[in-house]
């Protein structure tokens, strides 16, 4: 296991295997990297240096975000129990598991909008068998796939992307993606993050701040929030970090 002090030193370790990596890529498989650890700790930061060593070696690199089989919060059970009351468990891995594969799978569109967690969803487009340009603009802004096919989902109204691999190295940031078997199951490399409450309450508020998360909470709720996660995240999802194959510790 390497041990990296920063998400700068983790992209730079990325940008090393990179060739490697992309050599190993194929038309009927792709390669995964898993990016792991708790809530704020820095994941989507390092999901996009990764992406950028991509562009700068011109290798095709993809991202896949986990949160994107968030249950909205409106369907959720009373007294969810974390992670399948939270997560579309079936859904993610299967997805991942269609993704090492190189098969078509089919990928929600989730929002951080305002003061809940929600989906891109539009019933009018299963009834007019159309997407409305407004809605589609949304979804091409956050796909992983410029080629990709946008539907709607008929029990739902759900618009999902509907994404082909071609045997890119792809990037799977989630707090899941060292914690559930099924998912490392399919990682070929993986990177786990660790880093302090006072670090990851830092960047939360500073994501906040920016409106990159829940734009509409004052300091107070946020850090309210984020408090909320912590007991569950230190439970479950910082032991689940020691399984990565790269440490990076932020301190």
């Amino acid at each position: 296991m390497a041990q990296l002090r920063s998400l700068k030193d983790a992209a730079s370790h990325f940008a090393s295997l990179l060739p490697e990596l992309a050599e190993s890529t194929g038309e009927s498989e792709t390669v995964i990297v898993g990016i792991g650890g708790p809530t704020a700790v820095g994941k989507s930061s390092l999901a996009r240096l990764f992406l950028r060593a991509g562009a700068a070696n011109a290798i095709k690199v993809r991202f896949l975000e986990g949160d994107r089989w968030l249950i909205p919060q409106y369907r959720r059970s009373p007294g969810p129990t974390f992670p399948n009351d939270i997560y579309e468990m079936d859904g993610l891995c299967k997805a991942v598991a269609d993704l090492k594969a190189g098969r078509l799978f089919p990928a929600p569109f989730y929002e951080r909008d305002g003061r809940a967690t929600g989906r891109i969803s539009e019933r009018g487009a299963v009834r007019l068998n159309r997407i409305p340009d407004s809605v589609e603009k949304r979804c091409r802004d956050l796909q992983a796939k410029v080629s990709s096919h946008l539907r709607a989902d008929a029990s739902t109204g759900d618009i999902l992307e509907e994404i082909q691999p071609e045997g890119e190295v792809w990037v799977f940031d989630s707090e899941l993606a060292l914690f559930d078997p099924k998912l490392t199951a399919h990682l070929d490399i993986s990177y786990g993050i660790r880093a302090s409450r006072q670090t990851r309450m830092r960047h939360f508020l500073d994501a906040v701040a920016a409106g990159e998360r829940y734009g509409t909470l004052s300091t107070e709720e946020a850090a309210e929030k984020l408090e909320g996660f912590f007991e569950t995240d230190d439970l479950l999802i910082e032991p689940s970090v020691e399984k990565a194959d790269h440490l990076i510790d932020l301190g």
